[in-house]
């Protein structure tokens, strides 16, 4: 019998253990080359839950950036992944692109990253707390207020077309309104804002939301001079840098 019981307690010990592990690691820039142009930080803090006879992982996280960079950013793009107790490594892009605002990231300027949270099932509950459980941030790209890009081009080259999709669609927005239609204004507004064959990869569709929330709460004119002031700064990036390589 005593073998019994201390059986049953070691397994109950070893559940226990299972429902609370818990770990919490450190961000870690993984960038290569190594980059000085933003300082990362952050953590994340694993942990597990049984569920319905199923064990959850829970993941919390932080992450922040400091501008380091002497020369001024006008967009980045960088990568956060994470891998906890067990189940798939998991991802999410952060990018910024300041192309249509008259300000630039500069030296001191923090960034605050927003790493998607929740629950995710966990496969490998015989591994240890510390488990090779990593938080990592890769910064793909970095492109500079005259034009000129740090590492992947294709990622510029992305977001030259997106750039590119945004000025067609408010130089349209204005055309029509300029017809003296408003309804005709409105009409386009709500329409898709690029070609089929673009839709999958623009970003022109998060650009027609917030004029439709502009329009909606402040009307037809605060909504046609956000996009004239979108497109006067557009310009301005124009004529002082080269972001059309």
């Amino acid at each position: 019998m005593r073998s019994v019981i201390c059986s049953f307690v070691l397994f109950y010990s070893l559940t226990c253990t299972a429902q609370s592990r818990s770990t919490t690691v450190e961000l870690s820039d993984i960038s290569a080359p190594k980059q000085q142009f933003i300082a990362f930080k952050g953590k994340m803090t694993f942990s597990e839950h049984v569920t319905n006879g199923r064990t959850f992982q829970k993941q919390d996280a932080v992450a922040s950036g400091e501008i380091l960079s002497a020369r001024p950013i006008v967009a980045f793009v960088a990568i956060f992944e994470w891998y906890g107790f067990g189940g798939g490594r998991s991802a999410s892009s952060a990018r910024h692109d300041q192309f249509f605002s008259s300000h630039d990231f500069v030296t001191g300027d923090t960034v605050d990253f927003i790493v998607p949270q929740g629950n995710v099932m966990s496969t490998d509950s015989s591994s240890s707390a510390a488990g090779g459980s990593e938080y990592t941030v890769d910064l793909k790209f970095v492109q500079f207020a005259d034009g000129s890009i740090w590492r992947d081009k294709s990622i510029g080259d992305e977001l030259a077309a997106q750039r590119a999709d945004m000025i067609a669609y408010m130089e349209h927005l204005l055309s029509e309104y300029g017809a003296g239609n408003e309804q005709s204004f409105v009409t386009a507004m709500n329409l898709p804002p690029v070609p089929r064959e673009h839709q999958k990869l623009t970003t022109a569709f998060a650009l027609q939301k917030r004029l439709q929330m502009v329009h909606s709460k402040s009307g037809t004119a605060t909504a046609i001079e956000l996009i004239k002031q979108q497109l006067n700064f557009a310009a301005t990036r124009m004529s002082t840098g080269n972001f059309q390589q």
